[in-house]
């Protein structure tokens, strides 16, 4: 299995932020949400694109951001919007780029066409999973890391179901019941090839019960975190995806014996009887980062 490594660390809570709000975006430093998406793409109306763009390369100058994980989402790479999209992130240097409606190998590669045109410096890319043609062929989508060097690593796919809901006709209701197996494919998918993965998100913030059951849902199967629409859910996905006091002892003990003088440089080594490998101890880093 290849790894893909990103620089971002814990995942608990990807809050959704439309690009154009300059309130909401002066907000972010006070933010306790683990990422934000700055996006350019459904949250923004066609006529306020281009200011869009410009907030967002502020915010990311922004000092007070420095230390923030901040995360541009473009419009299709089949937009007359995409190209201004690269340019804007090739300025604004975010931690990773998002793109919407993943379903072709093509669009993939056009996203890093497009930023090495645009001069971008070497980030992560994300991909939204939420169309019918996206999850069938998740296992070449999924598959489409990159050759060693890869400026643009795909490392993290995110689950779109509003559009998967809209664009199958299945409904949300009873636990997601119906579109637990197309999420459990893309997860599965994903974890096969060291990508990281995001749950969808959660359309009622005034229902803080149907939220903890659905991120404890997501986080039981096996999802890094839980993409959210707004502030009032980061705490709850904080306690849905925090370790287990076993997942941390766990952790703790992954890392403390990486960090041994004699297993210095170890791709993997023996712990309690059997292998732990580099994987485990970017997973237990992750852990603790979360808790």
């Amino acid at each position: 299995m290849t790894q893909a490594t990103s620089p971002i660390g814990a995942m608990r809570s990807v809050l959704y932020m439309p690009g154009d709000k300059e309130r909401a975006l002066q907000k972010i430093p006070g933010l306790a949400a683990d990422v934000v998406v700055l996006d350019l793409e459904d949250a923004v109306a066609p006529e306020k694109k281009a200011e869009a763009r410009e907030r967002i390369v502020q915010t990311l100058a922004e000092p007070a951001n420095a230390a923030r994980a901040l995360v541009v989402r473009t419009n299709g790479v089949d937009t007359p919007e995409f190209a201004a999209d690269l340019q804007a992130v090739a300025r604004a240097r975010p931690a990773a780029v998002l793109i919407p409606k993943y379903e072709t190998l093509e669009a993939l590669q056009a996203l890093r066409d497009g930023l090495r045109a645009a001069g971008a410096p070497g980030l992560p890319v994300w991909a939204m999973v939420e169309t019918p043609l996206g999850i069938a062929d998740i296992a070449r989508l999924a598959d489409a890391n990159q050759a060693p060097g890869e400026a643009y690593p795909l490392t993290t796919l995110v689950i779109g179901t509003n559009d998967i809901a809209r664009l199958t006709g299945t409904r949300m209701d009873d636990g997601r019941r119906h579109m637990l197996a197309w999420l459990s494919t893309v997860l599965i998918h994903a974890k096969a090839r060291g990508l990281r993965v995001l749950d969808g998100v959660y359309n009622d913030f005034s229902d803080a019960e149907g939220f903890a059951r659905e991120a404890a849902q997501a986080r039981a199967m096996g999802f890094d975190g839980k993409t959210l629409i707004h502030p009032a859910q980061i705490a709850p996905a904080h306690v849905a995806f925090a370790p287990t006091p076993e997942e941390r002892a766990w952790a703790e003990k992954v890392v403390q014996a990486f960090a041994l003088p004699e297993n210095q440089g170890s791709g993997a080594i023996k712990l309690d009887g059997g292998m732990v490998e580099l994987l485990h101890l970017e997973i237990a880093r992750r852990w603790l980062a979360a808790a």
